[in-house]
């Protein structure tokens, strides 16, 4: 569900920049309902309350947007930064910041802004985020411990 503290602004926002009735706000969804829906969407939005867990977590929400091929606009918290690699996959918005946030909206309605993103997210989920890709990345952590920065005595015990 959404913050209260920002639903006003939110709903006031959306409406005055006439995106009210192509913006659904959902809340929690069964799993199955949900993909359903996300299909159907453009673009997913992250924008949970700046609490410790939301600020470190690289939440799921998140893959699932980029794995089917959603550009995200979230906070840019640490977690949330890496998953979207910097801003490549998506916008990030300093936390907070209503105002970015609705012209990320807006930009990404743009879908000459967000098909180069989309294109992005379709390379970055072929190139490492299959589990062939994380085998060899494992298998070389494994096989050159030195080379990744990590303990030879860890790695040997």
């Amino acid at each position: 569900p959404m913050d209260p503290g920002y639903k006003p602004d939110f709903q006031a926002t959306l409406k005055r920049l006439e995106l009210d009735m192509a913006t659904e706000v959902t809340g929690w969804l069964p799993y199955a309902k949900m993909l359903e829906n996300l299909r159907g969407c453009c673009v997913g939005v992250y924008c949970n309350p700046p609490t410790d867990w939301f600020r470190i977590a690289q939440p799921l929400k998140v893959c699932e947007y980029l794995a089917l091929g959603k550009p995200t606009i979230a906070w840019d918290y640490p977690g949330v930064r890496r998953l979207l690699d910097g801003g490549r996959l998506g916008i990030l918005v300093p936390p907070g910041n209503l105002a970015a946030f609705a012209e990320a909206l807006v930009s990404m309605g743009n879908p000459d802004y967000r098909g180069p993103i989309e294109k992005e997210i379709s390379r970055a989920v072929q190139d490492h985020w299959t589990s062939e890709y994380w085998y060899h990345h494992v298998l070389s952590v494994i096989a050159n411990p030195a080379q990744r920065g990590i303990d030879q005595s860890f790695a040997q015990g």
